[in-house]
């Protein structure tokens, strides 16, 4: 704002009247656009600006008096200050207590942490203060000044702990991974041992049953030796049958 004021053209000319002695007033006619940055030029240098309509015949549309504000520091006298003795201090985790109960956010407790090691009384009373001032905001204002802490060299029991909790946790369920990772391992083993067996099984049993095979081929069968009758013993045979036959027919008496 004071940097846009600057650049009005009765910046300067505004400047030197309140910088100088002088009782006398300072009468300007402007437009209105002007009015309104000679106006906020004067609350600047805290000077009293009467705006009021330019005479009849005028260019311009407003007639401004300028004078100094009566300086009433000088004559008035201090007002007595009661000092209030300083308030009982309650520490960062009884009010974390009573605010969010028996689990506060872990930020704010390290945010605590990191202040009572700090030793600045004066940032924790600020914080505090900011923290009651806009508590949906406790969270990050906690963050924020625990990062600004830890910049600072500050380091609280907190963080060592809350790090060596995430750094077992991390390498036990590494470890939990790696007995998973072994455990499927022998169990794929375990399985193509067994898958080996019985293909090798299986081959002997083929290997056995195409030599079984081949044994049979091979074996020659065997010779049935017949010994044939004699053309006289044949005759013999046909002439007992022929009796036989015979003897059958005749009438028995």
């Amino acid at each position: 704002m004071a940097a846009r004021l600057r650049l009005s053209p009765y910046y300067s000319k505004l400047a030197q009247f309140a910088a100088s002695d002088d009782d006398k007033k300072l009468g300007l006619d402007v437009d209105a656009k002007a009015s309104e940055e000679i106006t906020a030029i004067c609350r600047h240098f805290d000077l009293l600006c009467e705006v009021l309509p330019a005479p009849p015949g005028s260019v311009a549309s407003k007639r401004l008096t300028i004078s100094r504000s009566a300086n009433n520091f000088d004559e008035a006298e201090p007002e007595a200050v009661s000092v209030q003795p300083r308030p009982v201090v309650v520490s960062g985790k009884a009010r974390l207590a009573e605010r969010y109960g028996k689990k506060p956010p872990k930020a704010a407790v390290e945010a605590e942490d990191l202040l009572e090691r700090s030793d600045l009384p004066k940032l924790a009373d600020f914080y505090r203060a900011l923290v009651d001032a806009y508590p949906g905001f406790h969270v990050p204002l906690a963050k924020l000044l625990t990062q600004n802490l830890r910049a600072a060299g500050v380091s609280g029991a907190t963080s060592s702990s809350s790090e060596a909790k995430k750094r077992k946790k991390k390498e036990k369920k590494k470890e939990k991974k790696n007995r998973k990772k072994e455990k499927k391992q022998k169990k794929a083993e375990e399985d193509s041992k067994v898958e080996d067996d019985d293909k090798q099984k299986l081959e002997q049993k083929e290997e056995e049953n195409s030599r079984s095979d081949e044994r049979e081929e091979t074996t020659p069968a065997p010779i049935i030796d017949l010994e044939l009758p004699t053309a006289a013993e044949v005759d013999e045979d046909l002439m007992k049958e022929l009796e036989f036959e015979r003897k059958r027919k005749l009438p028995q008496n």
